[in-house]
């Protein structure tokens, strides 16, 4: 490699050279990021299949427990109950709508 400041001569290949620990790390950083964010989905996705086979889920039970809360019955345990204003979702720790954490 040659390179000259008198006249700026190989400064690019200069530069380009210099870059590349930095790109490597760059690279290892994201394959990384990467690898984590493939461990997180798998993770979600086991977890919303185990959501969707509890009782949270059956729509005619949820309608059945709104009805007799609007007709002021007793409601039976197992379901999550809805309040006004309700934005949190059931079930998934660290996942809410509408609040910032």
């Amino acid at each position: 490699m040659e390179a000259s400041m008198k006249d700026g001569f190989g400064l690019k290949y200069l530069y380009r050279f210099f870059n590349v620990p930095y790109l490597e790390l760059q690279r290892q950083t994201l394959l990384a990021q990467l690898r984590r964010n493939e461990e997180d989905l798998e993770a979600i996705k086991v977890e919303l299949d185990i959501h969707a086979k509890t009782e949270e889920q059956d729509y005619e039970k949820f309608k059945d427990m709104l009805e007799r809360k609007k007709k002021g019955l007793p409601v039976s345990g197992g379901l999550c109950t809805v309040s006004a204003g309700a934005n949190e979702t059931a079930g998934l720790p660290g996942i809410s709508l509408g609040h910032s954490h």
